[in-house]
């Protein structure tokens, strides 16, 4: 569909402009680039594509809620009525491709067996093909056919020979095969239909144009076609002498465009041709600003709670944050800190850095969990941090994953990219080693950085409406709130040490990817993973808030 609506509009305005611009105009050899380039163009450009990046500040979305599952059930899906209407137009689609195709093969077959069974006679660079009856003069490829009875008597007029020679010359007829074989395949467009009259009647200027310049007597020439005139042969496929005689083509024998107006004419063009490119064939990405590396939103607490922040072993975290820069910025993204770890005052790391996290614990879905996460309708689903198609799960086991845990979704903070309500990151063992299980010892990137700010709460629903865009889905049933049973510091612990597991992985991700956006080497898809990487981690951001004040509640 989207092929369609591209090159039929982009026909339709390149045929607009060369009846406004170019039709009445002498300049042939250049309208017969024009028709053809605009027809090749507009079937291409569904298949172009360039990519402009702007840049955009990278806004956090609102937090899901964590949640385990337990025991749930999905209730089966209605079975959809099956619709017959694609299958039945392909079906009329391919009934009709076929029937043309027939006849454009018969259309060629009887041009072959008159060239097979009449005689024929060389003639400069064509050949031709003498037939009984009264004939006029026509051409397909090299062939020109003419009345037998009229070569032998030499009544042929010379100007009739130059006409067609031209067209054998110029090679008209490929033009004509060309459109022939797209109306076959795109018979129900009706744009080609003016394409293929725009481009046999220019190449009757072109073939009169050659005639005048040769014989230099029009009015001649023009009683000769007169002369000439009967209705239109049966076959398509061949450049007729007699072809549109009408006041149009005597006129465009004696008119003159001057070069200067040629000129700006075709120029006019371009504007329309740059128009379509930018409008069909480029698409917009926007990038986060490279300036922060991983940041942390944190809530400028009052003085008297500040000191809750501190860390219970600073021996820990000298080890964990050490050799790591912290960068500290205010909601405005002025910066108010930029230094190593080791420099921080006591009062600066307790109010800046969160506590060091614990030790992240295995464990494993159901088999009904695992089997429900297959409904791609209610659950997006994660592989190492990895967005993958629910049924990528029928290529695992349940003891292939070491780790998972999962989010409800709000409604105001679903995609259309991802609709479903909840989504779950399920980890492997191998992932789970090399990721989680010893993050808690050391900070897995070079930068930290922190964005600081004024919270507020959130103003509360008025409205129904209101308020079911602002709830998160309800949970399942057999779902729980895992910020509601957290009961010790030891969950709060494994929660933060995967909140910041994933935030190292996504430091290294993103520095990488910066680097070779920078050098000018990185890919398109390269950059765009970047934008899931900065989705990754708002979203570690927000677990790991969560930890905090499930540390807090403990």
């Amino acid at each position: 569909m989207d092929f369609l609506i591209k090159s039929t509009l982009s026909m339709a305005l390149l045929l607009a402009v060369y009846h406004v611009f170019l039709a009445r105009e002498k300049m042939h050899r250049f309208n017969r680039f024009y028709l053809l380039f605009a027809l090749m163009f507009s079937l291409a450009v569904p298949f172009i594509s360039f990519t402009i990046y702007t840049e955009a500040v990278a806004q956090a979305p609102l937090p899901a809620r964590p949640i385990e599952i337990q025991n749930f059930t999905i209730a089966p899906t209605p079975q959809q009525p099956v619709d017959y209407t694609m299958p039945l137009l392909l079906a009329i689609y391919a009934l009709v491709t076929v029937a043309l195709a027939l006849r454009f093969a018969k259309n060629i077959r009887h041009f072959l067996r008159q060239v097979n069974h009449n005689p024929s006679r060389p003639h400069q660079n064509a050949t031709l093909v003498l037939m009984e009856g009264n004939v006029i003069p026509h051409t397909f490829l090299n062939y020109i056919f003419v009345s037998k009875e009229d070569y032998e008597q030499n009544t042929i007029e010379q100007e009739l020979y130059t006409h067609e020679l031209a067209h054998v010359r110029q090679k008209h007829s490929v033009d004509i095969l060309f459109i022939e074989v797209l109306k076959t395949v795109l018979w129900f467009n009706p744009l080609l239909y003016f394409y293929k009259k725009a481009i046999q009647l220019n190449h009757e200027f072109l073939a009169d144009e050659t005639v005048v310049n040769q014989s230099n007597n029009i009015v001649i020439y023009q009683q000769l076609l007169l002369q000439k005139a009967v209705p239109q042969m049966a076959f398509q496929l061949a450049s007729s002498l007699n072809y549109s005689v009408t006041k149009k083509r005597f006129m465009m024998m004696t008119k003159a465009t001057p070069k200067s107006k040629a000129l700006l004419l075709k120029l006019a063009a371009l504007p329309v041709i740059a128009g379509l490119i930018y409008a069909l064939c480029t698409q917009t990405v926007a990038q986060t600003s490279p300036i922060i590396n991983t940041t942390v939103f944190v809530e400028e607490l009052p003085a008297s709670q500040q000191s809750s922040h501190a860390a219970t072993n600073k021996v820990k975290r000298d080890s964990y944050y050490a050799g790591v820069r912290i960068v500290v910025k205010n909601d405005k993204r002025k910066t108010l800190i930029d230094k190593p770890y080791e420099q921080l005052t006591e009062a600066e790391k307790d109010k800046y850095l969160m506590d060091v996290p614990g030790p992240t614990q295995k464990k494993q879905l159901t088999a009904k969990q695992y089997a429900d996460l297959k409904d791609s309708t209610t659950y997006g689903v994660w592989i190492d941090g990895k967005r993958v198609d629910n049924a990528v799960l029928n290529k695992f086991s349940i003891t292939d994953f070491a780790f998972y845990y999962g989010s409800a979704v709000y409604k105001n903070a679903q995609t259309k990219a991802n609709p479903q309500p909840y989504q779950f990151n399920l980890y492997t063992h191998d992932y789970f080693d090399a990721n989680l299980e010893n993050s808690y010892k050391k900070f897995g990137s070079d930068t930290y950085t922190v964005v600081t700010g004024s919270y507020s709460a959130p103003k509360k629903a008025t409205d129904s409406k209101t308020k079911a865009e602002a709830a998160p889905p309800k949970i399942a049933e057999g779902f729980t709130n895992t910020t509601d049973t957290v009961k010790d510091k030891a969950d709060a612990e494994a929660r933060r040490a995967r909140v910041f597991a994933e935030r190292a992985k996504i430091m290294k991700q993103r520095e990488t990817l910066l680097a070779k956006r920078d050098s000018l080497k990185g890919s398109r898809r390269e950059v765009l993973d970047g934008a899931h990487v900065e989705k990754d981690s708002a979203k570690a951001q927000r677990e790991r808030a969560r930890a905090a004040k499930s540390a807090k509640k403990s």
